[in-house]
């Protein structure tokens, strides 16, 4: 199945790997090219940390361009990856309060991206880019 969300995991009832534990997993699963193999993607990405009412990204993981939607107009993006490289990116605004940002030219990786708002606030998302074999 494909779910709009990214995907989700429910690890309430793992009982730390022992037998009669359980793990839900929502991801997309499609059949490889030689009707054989099954490709899972877009498993989702899940932030520990409180979630933020007033800043939405999605979808999440992508295999290119991602939503952003706030409550404020976003004046600064930069988008991280993990060996450190910082780069400032441009966001198309696409209505009040939306933006788009294309990774489709990025390599497959987790990005962080660092938005500051016009009020001063930064707020700092996981984004992970996946492989476009997972949009087929």
């Amino acid at each position: 199945p494909d779910f709009p969300t990214g995907g989700v995991i429910d690890v309430t009832k793992y009982n730390d790997g022992e037998r009669g534990g359980s793990v839900k997993i929502r991801a997309r699963i499609q059949k490889a090219d030689d009707n054989k193999t099954l490709v899972i993607g877009n498993v989702g990405i899940h932030e520990p940390s409180t979630p933020n009412p007033q800043l939405s990204i999605h979808p999440n993981p992508t295999c290119g361009k991602v939503t952003i939607s706030t409550h404020e107009s976003i004046v600064s993006a930069i988008l991280t990856d993990l060996s450190g490289r910082r780069e400032e990116v441009r966001l198309t605004p696409t209505g009040f309060g939306q933006y788009t940002l294309d990774l489709t030219p990025r390599p497959q990786a987790t990005y962080l991206l660092t938005l500051t708002t016009a009020s001063g606030k930064t707020h700092t998302v996981r984004l992970l880019k996946q492989s476009d074999i997972f949009s087929r």
